[in-house]
């Protein structure tokens, strides 16, 4: 989180001090948390590992009004004890509100339906949806008092299928209706709720070796021995499907990082941020059809790499 003393993105100045609490050890976290800094809005940026290189990193090279907390979004009491931190920090830095909570902590795993162990389904679902519901709940009470913003960062396979993605998909899914239906609640508040979707970015979530790991661990659990035939088969899929996403993700995502500083401090909110105009033209029109252009994509990816 941080304050934005500042709008636009441009660094506009507020009317006021307000802070605002961001998810920063790697990827999109990270570099947000480093942006926001540089336009010289205080931050609070949570991180599962506090003393690991990313919260390190950001010690070094943000200024003093970068404060990192150690924040596990899978643990109430380490949610409660943010809270409490943020709240003693207000409260010393008399005048000053909270103004933007940022969720943007995210796991993936890869499989079918049927090659994914309902444990992975937990875990995906615990982060990437609870873990947004569990932080949202604890740090509305200060965002009403300041009429501040929820951003939620979700994707567009929250709206479009993707084969072997079902637990990521599903997570993202029930994250969007989740910020659909506490816009709607949060209006009487004056609270505005804003979805990220970001595309094609090149983080710890699309990293292609790790995905393959965990895809060929949930084969090895799923099908006995006398299955080698079926494993092999199954493992060329996910090696078609990983190509594909290596292909399609790219490794600038500044244009997301733009759209996420616009959701924290620009000057209007918006329901919904896509980075860039292609992006947005491209997922807007296959989510109107969403089975059939997954269908019809994933067809034709298949054809092409074998």
């Amino acid at each position: 989180m941080a304050h934005p003393n500042f709008e636009g993105g441009q660094g506009r100045r507020c009317r006021d001090n307000r802070q605002k609490f961001v998810s920063c050890d790697t990827g999109l976290g990270h570099e947000l948390a480093r942006r926001l800094d540089a336009l010289g809005v205080p931050v609070f940026a949570g991180c599962l590992f506090p003393e690991g290189p990313g919260a390190r990193r950001l010690a070094a090279d943000c200024s003093s009004r970068l404060r990192v907390l150690p924040l596990d979004v899978t643990s109430v009491q380490q949610v409660a004890d943010a809270v409490a931190s943020v709240q003693a920090a207000l409260s010393a830095a008399s005048g000053t509100e909270l103004w933007a909570v940022v969720n943007n902590a995210g796991i993936s795993d890869m499989g079918e339906v049927d090659v994914t162990p309902l444990e992975k389904f937990q875990q995906v679902l615990d982060v990437n949806t609870m873990g947004a519901i569990r932080v949202s709940k604890a740090f509305l009470p200060l965002l009403k008092k300041s009429k501040g913003r929820l951003i939620n960062v979700t994707s567009p396979f929250g709206r479009w299928p993707a084969p072997m993605g079902s637990a990521y998909c599903l997570s993202k899914s029930a994250l969007i209706m989740f910020s659909n239906v506490l816009r709607m609640e949060m209006k009487q508040w004056s609270v505005a709720v804003c979805t990220v979707d970001p595309s094609g970015c090149e983080t710890h979530i699309t990293d292609t070796e790790c995905l393959k790991l965990k895809y060929f661990g949930n084969i090895e659990k799923t099908f006995p021995d006398d299955k080698e035939s079926v494993r092999q088969a199954r493992k060329k899929n996910c090696e078609v499907s990983l190509n594909v996403m290596k292909w399609l993700t790219r490794g600038d995502f500044s244009k997301v990082i733009d759209e996420m500083v616009r959701a924290c401090v620009g000057k209007n909110a918006q329901r919904r941020h896509t980075a860039g105009f292609m992006d947005t033209i491209v997922f807007g029109t296959i989510t109107m059809e969403p089975e059939f252009t997954s269908w019809l994509f994933w067809t034709i990816v298949n054809i092409i790499y074998r």
